[in-house]
């Protein structure tokens, strides 16, 4: 059978499943299949668990509900912050509906961040009786169309309006999909899985990681966590649990999407992807049933938050500083999600926050047993707070390589800001 006669459909309950059942020996880390299919119910029950769809690639003679499919993949859709290029006119071949109060590049001087629609792509796997047949690349070019095409506008804003009352942009005719995005384990392949429309792929950038071997830097006592690092001058310390969580990810979006809009104007489109309580949720999920099925105290702590103390004693927003990390216990590596540093009036890092919460997560993930700690585009000047050894080793990682496919105008070249971890699921 040759890949023109295939075809790709939302896959059945049960071939979701059967899915989960063929990734075990890839992605099971060691689980037996039963604590593997309770993680994955855990993570279809969280909030970015709702918004999951799986996809299967069957012969096109196949029954539609048949088991013994050729591929599967699964796409999250996700809220963006989306800017146009200062030369751009419009994000899409069809101009977006009058959904939102702010002004839009159409009809103002001057482009305004917008919440539209995206999907994250990932859990890519091809049985090993069907690989070196061009099958996942085939799966990946159909797939494109189901992600700028899916469904109706009217019905899309009013869900999400349920959910949080922040408005996604619909675009007419139903094609929601701005971009897609994924994490690649087999480099630059993606790239030729080409959307018929665009002829283009998924094209990689922003796969800069900073690892800290953590018995050899960022150590600040001989003991345990119990004499975490002292916060700067002027500014208190809280930490962060699984129900400050949502908290956390809504201020930062706010503050995100305001600093967007104000930046200055590039000739490339940008967006950052959302921190929304579901991502945060979804990877702080993972981690805890990483540690629960292996037997080991499950973490209490997911981070750290800076404030400085404004008169009168009230917390100043625009101080701001947190981190947020997840654990692998079967690794031992931590993984930075977000790091947000508070800036000053003249766009200069408050001094201190970098060093404090980098080193606070540290003590944390050594608490849990963690060897490394990972960063994922952790900014210069952040890095630059850290004594000399313990800024870690910087470098271009060879996996998890972070690619985004435009479906908007232009020639596909847009900028992926703040790029860290809690955008991967």
């Amino acid at each position: 059978m040759t890949v023109e006669h295939v075809v790709l459909r939302r896959a059945t309950e049960a071939q979701f499943n059967q899915g989960v059942v063929n990734q075990l020996e890839q992605w099971g880390g060691g689980l037996s299949l039963p604590l593997f299919q309770q993680r994955e119910e855990l993570l279809k029950a969280t909030g970015m668990g709702q918004e999951l769809t799986g996809w299967v690639l069957l012969p096109s003679s196949a029954p539609a509900d048949t088991l013994d499919f050729l591929c599967s993949v699964r796409t999250y859709r996700r809220p963006i912050y989306y800017l146009p290029g200062s030369s751009s006119a419009s994000p899409h071949p069809s101009a977006p509906s009058s959904t939102s109060a702010e002004p839009s590049a159409a009809t103002s001087g001057t482009p305004t961040a917008r919440r539209v629609t995206a999907y994250s792509v990932a859990t890519v796997f091809t049985p090993a009786k069907n690989r070196g047949k061009g099958y996942a690349q085939k799966m990946m070019e159909l797939l494109h169309a189901e992600l700028r095409t899916k469904g109706d506008g009217a019905e899309l804003l009013q869900d999400d309006e349920e959910k949080d009352g922040k408005p996604l942009e619909a675009w007419k005719g139903g094609k929601d999909g701005l971009l897609s995005f994924l994490l690649s384990d087999v480099g630059h392949f993606y790239a030729r899985a080409k959307d018929e429309r665009s002829g283009r792929g998924w094209r990689v950038q922003g796969t800069t990681t900073t690892t800290w071997n953590l018995a050899e830097s960022l150590q600040t006592s001989p003991e345990s966590f119990s004499t975490p690092p002292t916060p700067p001058s002027g500014f208190h310390t809280s930490p962060i649990t699984s129900t400050d969580l949502a908290s956390v990810a809504l201020a930062d979006a706010a503050l995100l999407h305001t600093s967007l809009s104000a930046s200055v104007p590039s000739s490339k489109p940008r967006f950052i992807v959302e921190p929304t309580p579901s991502s945060f949720e979804w990877s702080t999920t993972r981690s805890t049933h990483a540690f629960a099925a292996r037997g080991l105290p499950v973490p209490s702590l997911w981070g750290f938050q800076l404030r400085g103390e404004a008169e009168g004693g009230r917390a100043a927003e625009d101080g701001w500083s947190y981190i947020l990390l997840v654990m692998d216990p079967k690794l031992k590596v931590a993984k930075l999600l977000r790091l947000r540093l508070a800036s000053t009036s003249a766009k200069e890092l408050v001094a201190g926050h970098a060093s404090y919460l980098v080193r606070a997560a540290a003590e944390l993930a050594r608490s849990h047993g963690m060897e490394q700690m990972l960063g994922w585009n952790v900014p210069s000047a952040a890095l630059e707070e850290l004594e000399e050894g313990d800024k870690g080793v910087t470098a271009e990682r060879e996996g998890n390589l972070s690619a985004v496919a435009w479906y908007g105008e232009g020639d596909g070249e847009v900028e992926w800001e703040n790029n860290e971890s809690y955008t991967w699921c």
